[in-house]
């Protein structure tokens, strides 16, 4: 039986590969009000015409990892920060938010099934959606180790699968990398500043 959580946290900031002082290269942009799909801090997020949204699973570029929002809020009637976007209560037209979009970015996710193990360090993987914590404000999204491949359109490489390591970072009793649901450091593979393409 594993000794990992099974349950998903998103991705959360490890280091930087260059090894230098970790500034995330946190950088503000914006949501549009009206966009009606939530976003947890830790999601991973894309640009749709300029303004940040919740990536889906398949794709290739990815922008960043979501770090919070700022808006002025129509049910409190004055300015919140909040770790995630929940799809409606802004007067503004457009909302703050902070995107995490460092392309040497080390991050760490959970396996959402199978351990994810040694022989898979430098191979690519997916990422699983998932339906967020509105009490924690905290993405579940995970690692998809059923996609892992050589595939270059993949959004993350599979950097470090770690074992007890890992652990205290997060604050886990245990992190097994020979069961399910292992934790994981990945980078991107096809970052939003890496890609030479615009988006």
């Amino acid at each position: 039986m594993s000794v990992n959580p099974t349950a998903g946290f998103g991705f959360r900031y490890s280091r930087n590969m260059s090894g230098g002082a970790p500034t995330c290269q946190i950088q503000q942009f914006y949501i549009l009000s009206n966009y009606a799909t939530q976003i947890f801090k830790g999601d991973l997020v894309v640009f749709n015409a300029g303004y940040i949204q919740l990536a889906s699973v398949g794709t290739t570029t990815i922008a960043g990892v979501f770090d919070g929002c700022e808006y002025l809020s129509t049910s409190l009637k004055q300015p919140r920060w909040s770790p995630y976007w929940p799809g409606s209560d802004s007067s503004n037209t457009a909302l703050k938010c902070w995107v995490i979009t460092d392309p040497y970015a080390v991050f760490i996710a959970r396996s959402n099934g199978a351990n994810i193990s040694q022989a898979n360090v430098d191979q690519n993987i997916n990422f699983a959606t998932g339906t967020g914590n509105t009490s924690s404000g905290l993405s579940t999204q995970m690692l998809d180790q059923s996609t892992i491949n050589t595939t270059s359109t993949l959004p993350f490489r599979i950097i470090n699968v770690g074992n007890n390591s890992l652990s205290p970072f997060l604050q886990y009793p245990a992190n097994d990398s020979t069961t399910a649901n292992n934790l994981v450091e990945v980078a991107f593979n096809n970052a939003m500043l890496r890609n030479n393409t615009a988006v």
